[in-house]
């Protein structure tokens, strides 16, 4: 009996440390989600300015030098750092998503060896297991329901 106490104990443990490890991803990834959505953001208003900055240059009669504008060539140089930074946050996370597949996965070796767990077997005492016996019908037939006709009381006949 002390054997399956271990072994609720050992497998409550597990649950806990993979609880643990699960949280501690979620809570790394969060982080890294609001530094891709701050990214993100950062992308969008680069984007946004360098509309503008060309709107401006082509308003003027610059187009042709738009490519060479040195706000221009600034704005795109961000723009591409910035998604950069994205690619590298989004590799962060799938690293740190395996990481904690691979922990959680982990194969759990046995409790003790077969001898040990053979020699427990015959160890324990024959007959009634502890704990409430379950209740064993024969097949096919139907357990007992309260509301069949012999389980209510008899009334008394009236002569």
């Amino acid at each position: 009996m002390s054997r399956n106490w271990e072994d609720v104990r050992k497998s409550i443990n597990e649950f806990f440390a993979t609880a643990a490890e699960k949280t501690d991803e979620f809570i790394k990834v969060g982080k890294r989600k609001i530094s891709i959505t701050e990214i993100k953001r950062n992308i969008t208003s680069h984007y946004a300015e360098l509309g503008g900055r060309v709107y401006h240059l082509i308003r003027r009669g610059e187009a042709a030098g738009i490519a060479s504008d040195g706000e221009v060539e600034s704005l795109v140089s961000r723009i591409q750092k910035l998604e950069d930074e994205l690619k590298a946050k989004e590799i962060e996370i799938e690293e740190i998503r395996m990481a904690t597949e691979k922990a959680t996965k982990a194969p759990v070796s046995p409790v003790g060896s077969a001898e040990e767990r053979e020699a427990e077997v015959r160890s324990e005492p024959e007959g009634e297991p502890e704990g409430e016996p379950e209740r064993q019908e024969a097949e096919g037939s139907e357990p007992e329901r309260p509301d069949s006709d012999e389980a209510k009381p008899q009334e008394p006949k009236k002569d």
